[in-house]
């Protein structure tokens, strides 16, 4: 809380020149990190150059925060592998798409030292699957949704197995496979809890609706 308070009062984070080193170095570590990913992701809409920013920062903090003071076997690997996996994502939505492809190298790296969370490892690979799809590697794409469906069921989330489900309907989709595509998102859809997500389910039916008419179910979709 002390370290989101402070990026509230210094919106560029550490890279504001006026930007407290003192505070920061006594939040130093998971703190800080964790502060600027939060506020990485609340502007990935309003303000993407903002968003690559503090996620730039973030990785930086993660990448040397020091062993001995998080001792845990694996926890400093991923706090790492989410932060660069965070990082790779900010810089997909700013269309760098290459230093994304070395962002999520790095993080797949750090997943492998990690602990094994399968919460992480879905998170990853969600990722890296929204990067294969701006890349038009919709195979890749669809394989990676596969892994992230079942880790999120493994992991006892059926909301965010859902939304992999949908995702990889709108891969089909694009991919010109209307009927695949009605099936997954009835599919996702039934899995999704509303109260958490009522946009993803609004989006989702938009999507169903446009399968259905390319399949020429009209009634359906009416």
């Amino acid at each position: 809380e002390r370290a989101l308070s402070l990026l509230d009062r210094f919106p560029a984070g550490l890279e504001d020149e006026s930007f407290p080193a003192r505070q920061a170095q006594a939040l130093h570590g998971w703190p800080l990190c964790e502060a600027l990913l939060r506020k990485s992701y609340e502007a990935r809409f309003t303000d993407p150059k903002r968003m690559l920013v503090l996620a730039e920062s973030a990785a930086g903090v993660a990448k040397h925060i020091r062993v001995e003071r998080y001792p845990w076997p694996g926890f400093l690997a991923d706090i790492r592998a989410r932060a660069f996996a965070d990082l790779g994502n900010a810089y997909r939505i700013n269309d760098r798409l290459s230093e994304a492809d070395t962002a999520f190298e790095r993080a797949r790296d750090y997943l492998e030292d990690g602990t094994g969370d399968p919460f992480l490892h879905a998170h990853v690979l969600d990722l890296e699957a929204s990067l294969r799809r701006a890349q038009r590697r919709l195979e890749d794409d669809i394989a990676l949704l596969d892994q992230v469906s079942s880790l999120y069921r493994e992991a006892g989330d059926l909301h965010l197995a859902g939304r992999a489900l949908i995702s990889k309907g709108l891969n089909m989709h694009l991919r010109g496979y209307p009927r695949e595509t009605v099936r997954l998102c009835e599919e996702g859809l039934r899995l999704l809890e509303p109260e958490r997500d009522l946009q993803l389910v609004k989006v989702s039916q938009q999507v169903l609706l446009h399968a259905r008419i390319d399949c020429g179910e009209y009634r359906q979709a009416s």
